[in-house]
């Protein structure tokens, strides 16, 4: 099993739980993020005790940004190319670019919540 992770919102906001679920899980762990600096994204995920097999950034030798790609569009494909099972992030625009047969788990903090709250009571 591939298991993808984004970092900022996502492991951040619940690193508890990241850090238990990484440690438990006997999958391959690949941290996707937005982050520019490979350094910083080691730190946040030290600094969070998770576990993890490889980070993939925007300026990746193998699966980097191209120049016409926004990061959503890049995150998408590399999920798609890396071929993940399951997907945790936590920004909608970047979970409606997900094809199947990937599984996304979708992080949701408070201001993703009310969000909710306001237009589901809007129906």
């Amino acid at each position: 099993m591939r298991i993808a992770i984004d970092i900022n919102h996502t492991i951040t906001h619940a690193p508890e739980f990241f850090s238990l679920f990484t440690r438990l899980m006997k999958a391959e762990i690949i941290i996707v993020t937005c982050r520019d600096s490979l350094e910083e994204a080691q730190l946040a995920l030290q600094d969070c005790q998770v576990r993890y097999d490889r980070i993939i950034i925007p300026n990746d030798s193998e699966l980097g940004r191209k120049k016409d790609q926004n990061l959503s569009e890049w995150k998408a494909h590399v999920i798609e190319q890396i071929k993940a099972d399951v997907f945790f992030d936590d920004t909608p625009e970047i979970i409606a670019l997900i094809k199947p047969p990937t599984k996304v788990f979708m992080v949701i903090d408070e201001v993703m919540q009310g969000w909710i709250q306001d237009n589901l009571s809007r129906s």
